[in-house]
């Protein structure tokens, strides 16, 4: 069974609850999954609130069983807490649960996928603290030259699309700002 999960903190977020959904659906869509349910809180910080304590994140965590796949639109838009995801993670890890990071094609059942997971939450993390992302503009900076190197290395897994070898793409990074092209080889 395939669970979807994505989440705001606010009613004026760029990557609104409509962007997360039509994200969601279209991965339930390409995955051939029995869809178990989208699951979408509004309203909700996951730095304050744990994702099993949410509204919906509730609902949704009582419904993931062993074997099912969950389908999260964003590190960010589930998990702003490191302990909450290392936490759920490792909990879901232990039931054989399947997690897809949908924005980054990423499964995190891989070794990379766990790799870039662990990653990730950390930058989300930070960039929930007050005083934002000038800081350590240097970190981000790294973590933005690790997402390329992921990015043109691993691939997305099977049911988003991909296949190995995930070429032909390329993945330009400026800071933490990340381009993928893809080269056109006439096929």
């Amino acid at each position: 069974m395939l669970y979807c999960y994505g989440r705001v903190s606010t009613d004026d977020q760029e990557n609104s609850l409509a962007n997360q959904r039509q994200l969601l659906e279209a991965y339930a869509v390409r995955s051939q999954l029995p869809l178990g349910g989208v699951f979408l809180d509004e309203d909700q910080s996951a730095s304050k609130i744990l994702l099993k304590d949410r509204v919906r994140g509730k609902v949704m965590w009582d419904a993931i069983g062993r074997g099912d796949t969950v389908a999260l639109a964003s590190v960010d838009r589930c998990f702003r807490s490191m302990v909450d995801a290392v936490t759920t993670i490792d909990v879901w890890k232990k039931l054989g649960v399947r997690v897809i990071l949908i924005d980054l094609n990423i499964d995190i059942g891989t070794p990379p996928g766990e790799m870039m997971f662990g990653m990730l939450a950390v930058v989300a993390f930070h960039l929930s603290l007050p005083f934002g992302w000038e800081v350590s503009p240097s970190i981000y900076s790294i973590y933005g030259h690790f997402i390329n190197s992921v990015h043109c290395h691993v691939g997305p897994p099977a049911d988003a699309g991909g296949s190995a070898p995930w070429l032909p793409f390329y993945s330009l990074t400026h800071m933490d700002d990340t381009m993928c092209g893809e080269y056109d080889l006439g096929d």
